[in-house]
C-alpha cells in the first residue's frame, strides 16, 4: 500500500513539473516571437490596432500561461508533496483537478496532465 502512495506522489510531482515547464516555455515564446507576428500583420491592420496588440498581446499570453501553466503546475507539485507528508484526500483531489485544468495551457505536453491525474488517483485510492 505504501508503495502505491509514494508512486502516486512521485507521478503527481513529475506531472506538475511538466505543466510548470510548459507554462514557462509558453511565456518565453510569447515574449520573443509575438512582435515578429505583428510585424508580418502590419500591412493588413490599422496601425492603432498593431500598437495596441504589440503591448497587450504578449501580456495576455504571459498572464494566461502563468495562471494556467505555472500556478496549476505548482499546485500539482504541492499536492504530491502533501501526499508524501501523509495527507490523502485533499492532495489527491488537488492533483486531479489542477491537472485537468492545465489542459488550457497544453497540459504539460499532455504527458503532465496524464501523470498528474494518474498520480492523484493513486493518492486517493489509499485513503
Amino acid at each position: 500500500m505504501q508503495g502505491r502512495s509514494i508512486a502516486g506522489s512521485i507521478l503527481a510531482i513529475i506531472g506538475g513539473a511538466l505543466i510548470l515547464v510548459q507554462g514557462l516555455i509558453i511565456a518565453y515564446i510569447s515574449l520573443t516571437s509575438f512582435n515578429q507576428v505583428l510585424t508580418m500583420l502590419s500591412g493588413s491592420a490599422p496601425p492603432e490596432a498593431i500598437e495596441y496588440w504589440r503591448v497587450a498581446g504578449p501580456l495576455l499570453l504571459i498572464a494566461l500561461s502563468i495562471v494556467f501553466g505555472c500556478i496549476f503546475g505548482a499546485l500539482v507539485i504541492s499536492s504530491g508533496v502533501l501526499a508524501l507528508r501523509g495527507r490523502r484526500i485533499l492532495p489527491g483531489v488537488m492533483a486531479i483537478v489542477f491537472s485537468i485544468l492545465s489542459i488550457f495551457s497544453g497540459g504539460g505536453f499532455l504527458i503532465g496532465l496524464i501523470l498528474g491525474v494518474i498520480g492523484g488517483i493513486l493518492i486517493l485510492v489509499l485513503r
